[in-house]
């Protein structure tokens, strides 16, 4: 049952708790926000409200202790106190003039000590009391199982650092995967190994872009020390920091940062590379705000990457732990708990699948969701039968069908976001879309038990192992949209009077991006670096994914706003490197080069990777291998590098080094979509088809294309030499999708071709050629539905127009020739005439078994 909290208020504190109530995590607990005027009508109501609560909060002022109401909901609490009903009294005075003797005896024990006297202050207070790891009043609060010996590494690295440096660390960086942990360990370490300093976790935790720069680090404490700050007041602030030097900019966040040092408590900053250049340095102002934290203030960094040890052996107050992944009988016994909370009756997994969740605790928790929405049997599958389990898990735990419809209108909303205030979550999904409140409090905790989504502070975001995996398997209803779209303009209009919000504000520009609109003037100085990223990445991304031109565009004039603006270099290049993807992939090849150009006067190291991927595109196959070649050989990790190299060898047929480069790099293929995509494709055209299904469902599950695991399977229905079920498979993935589907309708039209279904194979053509800048992309299509339906020679005219560029080109020439020679309607000497033709070319150009798209 949802967690309930009662706040009990005078009017005269209304505003003041008003503004706390918007940053507490609504969903995670119902909160009772009520002030009542004396009458003897309203005590049955105060009893209801009262009896239905766990938790009871009073806000002190002297207003509020000579109040009717006030009073008559203290001596409720203490009622039910004594009977021992509520988990929490809590006290929080709003004004100084309230002492702790003006209270009740059996109250002054719940005076809330030295937690800060503003909204945000008292907001995170009450956050942290619901969601503390282990101790947490709500149902949602994450249980710690199997991390002593992580405590008692971190114990023994922190003594290692003291007894080497003389110096007590106060920055830790907890590394590891997405979803291992790192932040409810990090709660849980400093509850436990720092428990001398107790208000050390009522600190806040900051959810920072993926690669943020100082100024995101500024605003996002500023913004929630005073939620209240007029946006041009932020502005304002904005344009000055970033005006100043690099250590003027760090003084001004430590300054800011003495907020919660003179608390006691502890900033944790969330980014997954924030802090890290593309080759895996850190940013040049690392080691300066590292050293700049004053020795009485702690800080948290929760990163995907690692610090080298070389370098933070010169940083002698940082320790750094690799969080690591959960050994198999913790991970058994974190889903015993868990099934004990989420009410799975019977519950019981085997050892077998245990190992093969591999210590991850989302998705262990994920799969005891999966099991109460779909009975334990789900669990019993033999894990050797599922390529991957953890993906095939929270695969299966997406699908719409298991889901609550509740829960899918909350995931369809986050799922567009970086992230959303409780508050504006709730607007959106119970005031617009129609969800109850009691149905929206519930899903919000199932959602949170399960890991698909998760509480950072008052906000909520999808977790990042599914956003992709969600979106691929749930198109959000236009319904939705609309609400989105309209309670985000009017919150933001509203936010002069209310203070400016970073989730409202990074939601609401990623709305104007999806909507076709350009950059408001007034907000230039008011994105951060780590906002245009985001936004431009994730309009990126969509457009992929939708295969929206238009989109894609609006990607590439946000992003462009990067080359002036104010920001370190490996920001600007991240970002740079999105938009060059994004001119390159709506065939914009000018203007890549121009940006291609911007970014070679810079010196950035993703150029020749760039220059590599523009000429592959550009079909100039030869040029691209040796900058691509350059790139994998310096950077084995860099797995698209491997990919467009791939590609390039397979189109020249260089088979022995496209054998060498899969072979050599074999070990990627299972984690990356690209390459798994490459040797489904491979195997298909070598006819070798026994892993096929297996690798589909697999590319299924990882890849972040929404239609590619579709194309290969037909692909293979086809080899199969089934291609009247392949236009079938085509055409219900088709008619069920609303974007993103010209690749299919290609592949349809030519098994139609090859079926004889010519008025298929036609009609999809005709759509096809009907994109503006994209008839030429068909010209081949139309070559092979023309040889179908017996008109070679038109086929012929067609394809004499267009320059042979590669191997396939000729290959396909030498295939009409063919056609024609079979043709009845030519006499002998013109047949032998084609078939020489065709001779000759397949003597420069083998067939070859690496052609397969």
């Amino acid at each position: 049952m949802t967690t309930r909290v009662f706040l009990s208020l005078s009017f005269t504190d209304a505003e003041f708790v008003k503004a706390v109530y918007r940053r507490l995590p609504l969903g995670v607990a119902n909160f009772y926000e009520r002030t009542f005027e004396r009458g003897d009508d309203l005590i049955s109501a105060m009893e209801e409200m009262m009896e239905a609560s766990d938790i009871f909060a009073l806000f002190a002022s002297q207003s509020s202790l000579k109040s009717y109401a006030v009073n008559f909901e203290i001596e409720e609490a203490r009622r039910r106190s004594v009977f021992r009903r509520l988990k929490k009294v809590i006290v929080f005075p709003t004004e100084s003039s309230v002492g702790f003797t003006d209270l009740p005896v059996w109250l002054r024990n719940s005076w809330a000590p030295n937690i800060g006297e503003t909204p945000s202050d008292i907001a995170r207070y009450i956050t942290t009391l619901l969601l503390e790891p282990d101790r947490g009043l709500s149902t949602a609060a994450p249980k710690v199982v199997g991390r002593g010996a992580t405590l008692d590494l971190a114990e023994r690295l922190t003594a290692k650092n003291l007894q080497q440096h003389r110096v007590s660390p106060n920055v830790y960086v907890f590394t590891g995967l997405t979803g291992v942990g790192r932040r409810t360990f990090s709660s849980y370490y400093l509850r436990r190994a720092l428990s001398a300093e107790a208000n050390l976790p009522f600190g806040p935790p900051l959810s920072l872009s993926a690669q943020c720069d100082l100024v995101d680090i500024y605003r996002a404490i500023r913004t929630d020390i005073d939620p209240d700050l007029d946006p041009n007041i932020i502005t304002e602030e904005q344009v000055v920091f970033t005006e100043q030097s690099q250590n003027e900019q760090i003084e001004e966040i430590v300054r800011v940062m003495g907020h919660y040092r003179r608390l006691g408590q502890a900033i944790t900053l969330i980014t997954a590379a924030g802090f890290f250049e593309d080759a895996g340095k850190p940013k040049d102002w690392v080691t300066d705000f590292f050293s700049a934290i004053p020795s009485d203030q702690f800080l948290i960094v929760i990163s995907n990457l690692q610090f080298w040890d070389e370098y933070l052996n010169h940083m002698p107050n940082v320790v750094q732990l690799r969080i690591n992944e959960l050994d198999s009988e913790d991970t058994k016994a974190l889903m015993t708990f868990s099934a004990q909370t989420l009410k799975v009756e019977d519950f019981d997994v085997s050892d077998e699948l245990v190992r093969a969740i591999g210590g991850h605790p989302g998705v262990a928790n994920a799969a005891v969701s999966l099991a109460r929405q779909k009975g334990n049997h789900i669990l019993r599958r033999d894990p050797r039968q599922l390529f991957n389990i953890q993906q095939t898990i929270l695969g299966d735990a997406l699908q719409s069908g298991r889901l609550s419809e509740e829960e899918k209108v909350i995931l369809d909303v986050l799922s567009w976001l970086p992230s959303l205030g409780g508050d504006l979550l709730e607007e959106i999904v119970v005031d617009d879309v129609g969800v109850s409140l009691e149905k929206f409090n519930e899903s919000i905790e199932r959602l949170i038990l399960s890991c698909l989504i998760t509480p950072s502070g008052y906000q909520f975001s999808i977790s990042p192992a599914v956003r992709q995996l969600y979106r691929r398997h749930n198109p959000t209803p236009q319904k939705t949209l609309e609400a989105m779209r309209r309670i985000l303009e009017v919150a933001w209009g509203k936010a002069e009077k209310q203070g400016f919000r970073d989730d409202l504000f990074a939601a609401f520009i990623f709305m104007q991006v999806l909507a076709g609109k350009s950059m408001p003037p007034e907000f230039r100085n008011l994105i951060t670096p780590g906002n245009l990223h985001d936004t431009v990445r994730e309009a990126y991304a969509r457009g992929k994914e939708a295969d929206d031109r238009m989109a894609i565009q609006q990607a590439i004039a946000w992003g462009m706003v990067a080359v002036d603006m104010k920001m370190s270099e490996s920001v600007r290049e991240e970002i740079l490197s999105t938009v060059t993807r994004a001119q390159i992939r709506i065939r914009q090849f000018a203007d890549a080069e121009s940006t291609i150009d911007i970014m070679r006067d810079k010196d950035y190291r993703s150029v020749t990777f760039l220059e590599g991927h523009l000429l592959r595109k550009k079909r100039n196959f030869a040029d691209a291998i040796p900058k691509l070649r350059h790139v994998v050989e310096n950077n084995r990790h860099n797995r698209a590098a491997v990919h467009e190299l791939a590609l390039c060898y397979r189109r020249l047929h260089k088979g022995r080094e496209l054998e060498e480069l899969l072979k050599e790099h074999g070990s990627a293929i299972g984690e990356s979509a690209v390459l798994l995509d490459f040797k489904v494709g491979l195997d298909i055209s070598r006819n070798q088809l026994a892993s096929v299904p297996a690798d589909i469902r697999r590319l299924r599950s990882i890849s972040d294309q929404p239609h590619s695991a579709d194309l290969r399977h037909a692909q293979y229905l086809m080899q199969l030499k089934n291609n009247s079920a392949a236009i079938t498979f085509l055409s219900d993935v088709i008619e069920g999708s609303k974007s993103g589907t010209n690749r299919l309708r290609a592949l349809r039209a030519y098994a139609a071709a090859r079926d004889g279904n010519m008025k298929v194979a036609w009609s999809d053509l005709k759509f096809l050629k009907s994109i503006p800048e994209e008839s030429a992309r068909y010209i081949g299509l139309e070559c092979e539905i023309l040889i179908a339906d017996g008109k070679p020679k038109i086929a012929l005219e067609i394809h004499e127009n267009i320059i042979l560029e590669e191997p396939g080109d000729w290959l396909f020439r030498a295939s009409i020739y063919e056609a024609l020679a079979n043709s009845p309607d030519i006499g002998l000497l013109e047949r032998k005439s084609y078939l020489e033709k065709a001779e000759s070319i397949r003597k420069d150009y083998p067939y070859s078994e690496y052609d397969f798209d």
